[in-house]
């Protein structure tokens, strides 16, 4: 029996066709897996990254970064953060993870790192005389760039505003509106950063809490209060009108956290609650000679009103300034110079 040319050729087609997708399937497969393997990896490198200890020495670097301690002071946070590049720079190296994957997964963290922990990376090479430390993390953070550079058409180089906001969110730093239970950390933080001759009653704190229930706002980081500001909203009737005027009445933050762009955070947060129940203006009293504090409210958009004079029974003050902010145009002048006249009394 005969069997008809074209039914052969069709039959070798197919099985040759059917090999070929056979062979696709097996690439496919091989593909997903690494792909799969990759990815998993990743996810076991991030929850390393994200563990308690990594994340504490990652805070700690944080911190010491933006506050610019010598370099020699950053080996005991520093060599954790920057091993754990290192490590993922050799996986790339040895092509166990395609640097694609990793470009799309964390190249932002890679990017700024890099660039926050040059100055440790030269410190070990030149103290150790060796230019191969950190070889692998120096390869990784250049095949991002190019990855990059592809996907966008320039490379992603973080500036240095960019590098110590990343750095500042590393910090774990979570704001919210006070609680009784933040009592303590605000006490200690009015006494070792602002009036050390004075102290903060618990009840002038529940008052504040009574006032502003959701424009006194803290910082905390862990179980730890770093930060907070007390503000809150006064109603002023002039004529037919009655006019919001809120008023913020400290702000403070704790030594050991000062540079990180803590107050900064408060004072925007607090103005946008203010925005948000659609006060007029903004006041606050502020110590003369507390530059840092004039400087930002001046940043803020805040404006030198008038010098108040402290009375001579108080001679432990020193001379204030009022400064305020308008939230809207419309805003009378006589109603924040009354509510002036009457915080400086």
């Amino acid at each position: 029996m005969s069997i008809p040319v074209d039914t052969l050729t069709f039959w070798t087609g197919l099985g040759a066709a059917g090999s070929l997708g056979a062979l696709w399937l097996i690439y496919y497969q091989i593909r997903t897996a690494r792909r799969t393997s990759a990815y998993s990896f990743l996810l076991r490198e991030n929850e390393r990254f994200r563990s308690h200890r990594m994340t504490q020495y990652r805070a700690e670097l944080a911190q010491l970064l933006i506050t610019k301690r010598p370099v020699h002071e950053l080996e005991h946070c520093a060599k954790h953060v920057a091993n754990y590049f290192e490590s993922l720079g050799l996986m790339v190296h040895e092509q166990l993870i395609p640097k694609e994957f990793v470009w799309e997964s964390v190249g932002i963290r890679i990017f700024h790192y890099w660039n926050a922990l040059q100055p440790y990376v030269e410190y070990k090479r030149q103290k150790a005389d060796d230019r191969r430390i950190y070889e692998r993390f120096d390869e990784l953070y250049k095949s991002m760039a190019e990855v990059d550079k592809l996907e966008r058409g320039s490379p992603h180089l973080p500036s240095t505003t960019d590098v110590v906001d990343f750095l500042a969110r590393e910090l774990q730093i979570k704001y919210r509106e006070y609680s009784p239970k933040d009592v303590e950390g605000v006490v200690r933080i009015f006494k070792c950063s602002l009036r050390k001759w004075e102290t903060l009653p618990e009840s002038e704190i529940e008052k504040a809490d009574l006032q502003g229930p959701d424009t006194f706002l803290v910082a905390q980081r862990f179980h730890e209060i770093i930060g907070f500001i007390m503000g809150h909203i006064e109603h002023k009737r002039i004529g037919e009108v009655t006019h919001q005027i809120a008023q913020i009445t400290t702000i403070a933050v704790d030594p050991g956290y000062r540079g990180l762009g803590i107050g900064k955070a408060l004072l925007e947060k607090v103005l946008a609650r203010f925005e948000y129940h659609g006060t007029d203006e903004c006041v606050v009293r502020v110590r003369k000679e507390n530059d840092v504090a004039m400087k930002l409210l001046l940043d803020a958009g805040f404006r030198t009103d008038l010098a108040i004079k402290i009375p001579s029974s108080q001679p432990h003050k020193a001379e204030c300034v009022m400064m305020r902010k308008s939230m809207k145009e419309t805003l009378e002048e006589e109603s924040v110079d009354e509510l002036v006249s009457r915080t400086a009394a």
